[in-house]
């Protein structure tokens, strides 16, 4: 009996090839980015939890390191770059602030 011990992704895409994965990386990066706007208050806290950690443990579980690595990577660059989907607008409206180039980093 062997353990396979791949991510969850090579169960349905077998073969991957450049264009797949790079179709993968914009699309977690997405995905990414819209569970970033989900934020939960936690009372006597000013941080709140957002749906970040949640996208994170799927895409790696699904991904796997190396493909994770390269879509974390991915979005902390576009978050680096300043795209205003990326940050909750209600929250952070510039990038100029230090706490706005601060939340990509904490991931």
């Amino acid at each position: 009996m062997s353990l396979h011990t791949g991510a969850l992704r090579t169960a349905i895409f077998p073969r991957s090839t450049a264009l797949t994965e790079a179709l993968f990386i914009v699309g977690g990066i997405g995905f990414l980015a819209l569970l970033a706007q989900i934020s939960l208050p936690i009372p006597g806290s000013p941080v709140p939890v957002t749906g970040q950690t949640l996208g994170v443990l799927l895409i790696g579980t699904t991904y796997g390191a190396r493909l994770g690595v390269m879509t974390f990577g991915g979005y902390l660059l576009a978050g680096m770059a300043g795209p205003q989907s990326l940050l909750n607008r209600q929250l952070r409206p510039t990038m100029e602030s230090r706490e706005s180039l601060e939340q990509p980093v904490a991931i």
